[in-house]
């Protein structure tokens, strides 16, 4: 005796005991709307990604073209990711012997530590958007970064906020 998983005919598993296990116990009808699962699927996507998440660029990139990254990282960063371009851009940073190599042909690449201070100064100018006095601005700026910035610093960049309006 067999048992069937779904209308199409085959063996899914022979009866090896004579009362099952689990749910598939004789004498228990199926569930009213169970079973079947196998010829009720949608075919499978093998595709990376879908055809519209393909067209978006993720707004992150816009970032790093505005901090001056040379093209030729851009297409890296797309390529593998953003998460991932970040992972590499920290670990190329923190080589020493990469950035010393005695003339090896690679494009610039700013120190990560320019991203994290681009970031950092976004951050100044959306408190000082929405009003945050300068003393406060200072302790986000040291609770998120743990950069301690003098109030005059802070001040210069939060003033960006009121120029650019």
């Amino acid at each position: 005796m067999s048992e069937r998983r779904s209308g199409a005919a085959g063996i899914a598993q022979g009866e090896l005991f004579g009362e099952g296990v689990g749910a598939r116990q004789e004498g228990s009808p199926p569930p009213p709307m169970g079973g079947e699962y196998l010829e009720n699927s949608t075919p499978p996507n093998f595709s990376k990604t879908a055809p519209a998440e393909k067209k978006r660029r993720d707004p992150r990139f816009d970032e790093l073209e505005r901090i001056g990254l040379p093209a030729a990282w851009l297409r890296v960063a797309e390529r593998i990711g953003f998460d991932a371009w970040l992972e590499v851009w920290r670990m190329l940073s923190e080589d020493e012997r990469i950035r010393h190599d005695g003339g090896a042909r690679m494009p610039k690449l700013r120190c990560y530590s320019a991203y994290v201070r681009y970031q950092r100064n976004r951050y100044i100018v959306s408190l000082a958007q929405h009003g945050i006095p300068i003393r406060m601005i200072q302790e986000f700026v040291w609770n998120g970064f743990r950069e301690r910035l003098d109030f005059t610093h802070v001040g210069k960049i939060a003033k960006r906020a009121t120029v650019r309006k």
